[in-house]
């Protein structure tokens, strides 16, 4: 939603899956306030929100309901949730524990879609930036992950 509001507009959302009869209420919608945006971009005062465990690959009928002193306004969309991977696989690629910046980036570097990248325990002293510069697909990304998951 995005109009020219007064400051005393509010807006509340709420959403179910489709096909379901139980409605959710969402977390408040927060104001957009123009005069705090980037001035190189364009931007009406409005509302943005954040729905919080949604399932991947669902949709949903979401429900934005505006009042403005005493007018209401309600606008309705249904929208899809992405479809998230399937679990990674077994390691194609090691990072070997102590790996030097060099070595890593060639490792990132050589990955192809589908590649899972996995660092072996251990320390590793990197003061450089590392960039992941390949991309996988939304049906074989490129996982990178640790040999065991940490713990505090």
């Amino acid at each position: 939603m995005s109009k020219s509001l007064p400051f005393t507009a509010t807006a509340t959302v709420r959403y179910r899956a489709v096909g379901s009869s139980t409605w959710v209420v969402g977390h408040p919608l927060h104001r957009i306030q123009p005069d705090f945006a980037n001035r190189e971009m364009s931007l009406d005062h409005g509302f943005a929100w954040t729905i919080i465990g949604l399932i991947p690959g669902t949709s949903y009928e979401v429900e934005v309901t505006m009042t403005n002193a005493t007018q209401v306004t309600v606008e309705s969309v249904v929208m899809t949730t992405r479809a998230l991977p399937g679990a990674a696989g077994a390691p194609t690629k090691f990072i070997a524990a102590g790996a030097t910046t060099a070595q890593i980036q060639a490792t990132l570097d050589s990955a192809v879609a589908g590649d899972v990248i996995q660092f072996s325990d251990g320390l590793y002293d990197n003061n450089s930036m590392i960039i992941l510069r390949r991309s996988g697909s939304a049906l074989q990304p490129i996982v990178i992950r640790g040999q065991s998951p940490l713990s505090f």
